[in-house]
């Protein structure tokens, strides 16, 4: 170092080696010191300008920059010097910036900690109103289940089945479970709903088991509204109705003759386990010659809930067996 500058002094002798000499940090009290260092007053006392480590230059330094943006350079004591001045107003404003940014980046993370905080509310409270609802409609499945008396197999392969499929859609409709079941578990319920009644037709007792499953597995649900007619006397009998739910009114009468002074003997009403057109059976039997007709009227009373056979899946069923 060649020169030194110091207040209104300026030396170029060789034999300075120490800043102290003509521009001392210290002085005693009350004196001014001939140079205001500024900003730079703190660097000096710490000798950092000396042949130091780099570490500790580097951390002296880092540690001077962080202070001093983290309170917008409000600490710092700078001289009238035009440029450092500037320097110091920078160190504020990329302070003051970086607060902001800061200050916005908390806010945004606060913001989705919240809306985090409320969806997961929300899907608490829906899995809390899913489950009840659920729990609803598991209950009237288990009051079909012990309606129609299932057995253990077939109860648990029906909740099974029905477990999974709210878990699916929970709006699923339970109130026809049979609907909604899957194939398999359709069969089993067929199965065990019907084949006990087949057994005890009078055309069917003593038939081979193999045949009766295969009837029970064409079966199909259907529902008739209330007083509609299911059957009327003269008409073709292309099914045989099995009722499970609802009563029916059975007449031999004309629709001219309802109600005017036919005998009530000639009426009958029926309900559940109700059997309708076993002549179909006899059908079958003769090779499927014409179809026999309805003997009677069958009309609704309350919505009733059945299953058909109809007469092309006996057909059907006839002809597997034969081969």
């Amino acid at each position: 170092m060649n020169t030194f500058y110091c207040g209104r002094q300026t030396t170029t002798s060789r034999n300075i080696t120490l800043l102290n000499e003509h521009c001392p940090l210290d002085t005693p009290d009350g004196v001014l010191p001939p140079f205001n260092f500024g900003i730079f007053l703190d660097s000096l006392k710490n000798r950092n300008l000396d042949h130091i480590k780099f570490e500790k230059k580097f951390f002296y330094s880092f540690w001077w920059g962080l202070r001093n943006l983290s309170n917008f350079g409000t600490n710092l004591i700078t001289s009238t010097y035009v440029w450092e001045n500037l320097f110091a107003i920078l160190i504020s404003v990329v302070g003051l910036l970086l607060f902001l940014y800061l200050i916005g980046n908390v806010q945004t993370f606060m913001q989705m900690e919240a809306t985090k905080t409320e969806e997961r509310r929300q899907k608490a409270e829906e899995d809390e109103e899913t489950k009840q609802k659920i729990s609803m409609k598991m209950l009237d499945v288990r009051r079909w289940i012990s309606e129609n008396k299932f057995p253990d197999d077939v109860k648990e392969e029906i909740m099974d089945s029905m477990a999974k499929i709210l878990k699916q859609d929970k709006d699923a409709d339970v109130h026809k479970p049979f609907l909604i079941l899957p194939w398999q578990t359709k069969r089993s319920v067929k199965r065990h709903l019907f084949m006990g009644t087949l057994k005890k037709v009078n055309r069917l007792k003593g038939m081979n088991e193999k045949v009766l499953t295969l009837m029970c597995d064409c079966l199909k649900p259907v529902t008739y509204g209330e007083t509609s007619f299911v059957f009327r006397m003269g008409d073709p009998l292309d099914c045989m109705m099995f009722i499970i739910q609802g009563t029916v009114w059975t007449y031999g009468s004309s629709d001219n003759q309802v109600g005017q002074g036919v005998s009530s003997m000639a009426i009958k009403r029926v309900g559940k386990g109700y059997i309708y057109g076993e002549e179909l059976l006899d059908w079958a039997s003769d090779c499927f010659n014409e179809l026999p007709v309805s003997s009677k009227h069958v009309k609704s009373q309350t919505k009733v809930e059945a299953f058909v056979l109809l007469a092309k899946d006996l057909e059907t069923v006839v002809s597997r067996c034969k081969t």
